[in-house]
Formats: structure tokens, C-alpha cells, sequence
């Protein structure tokens, strides 16, 4: 359990609401003291994780994202409300992965039924 902050959204899986996920995904960021740097990390990250997270809801499902602020890091849960043929050990190849890892610190593909993952964000840059 990770003691800090948390800001909670959740939205239908509908490619309109990708710029709400987004733009909370930077305010979070931003209110948190990350810099430019960060915040435009955190920004391509949670929008590779909607598109991911689209693709593994189906029709009328929604995405869940709940964010948390430690004094170190912005901690993003996020989760689709059902899925569709979605194989945790298939998406660690895809080139989605690959992209998402390197927007984060972090990123760990929670294993289920479900699509599920956490990404993590430093919210200081080393040596800075």
C-alpha cells in the first residue's frame, strides 16, 4: 500500500475521452512538481496505456486510472472494466510495450483476466 495523494478517474472506453485521460494524467504531473521533462512522459504514457487499454474493453466497457503521489513518484493503476482475448505474456512482446516502457520508470502488466498495469513516474530527475 503507497502512502500519498491519490486522484481517481475512470472513463468510458471511448476514443473521445483519451484527451481526459491525458490531460488529468499532466495536471497530476504537474501539481506534483515534475518538470517539463516528466510531465510530457507521464503525458505519452497514459496515452499509449488508453490506446491499450481501448483495445482490450469491450463496447460499452471503461477505463479506470488512479493516480498517486508520494513525495518521490507519480504511481499510475490503471484498468479496463472487462476484456476481450487479452494475454498478459503476448503484450510483454508487443511493440506497445516496448513504447509504454519508454515513457516510465517502471511498468509492470498485472497478470488476470482482466488488462491491468502500473507504470511509475520519478518525479525528480537524477542528478537534478
Amino acid at each position: 500500500n503507497v502512502m500519498g495523494d491519490t486522484i481517481t478517474l475512470r472513463v468510458p472506453a471511448k476514443k473521445r475521452y483519451a484527451l481526459v485521460a491525458r490531460m488529468t494524467a499532466k495536471s497530476v504531473a504537474t501539481s506534483a512538481g515534475a518538470n517539463v521533462f516528466i510531465v510530457d512522459n507521464v503525458h505519452h504514457a497514459i496515452e499509449e496505456v488508453f490506446v491499450q487499454g481501448y483495445a482490450h474493453c469491450r463496447e460499452n466497457g471503461f477505463l479506470s486510472f488512479e493516480f498517486t503521489v508520494t513525495d518521490d513518484e507519480l504511481i499510475t493503476h490503471a484498468r479496463a472494466s472487462e476484456s476481450c482475448d487479452y494475454n498478459p505474456e503476448e503484450f510483454n512482446k508487443e511493440l506497445n510495450a516496448v513504447i509504454l516502457e519508454s515513457f516510465c520508470d517502471e511498468c509492470t502488466i498485472e497478470a488476470g483476466d482482466i488488462w491491468a498495469l502500473t507504470i511509475r513516474h520519478s518525479l525528480h530527475m537524477q542528478g537534478s
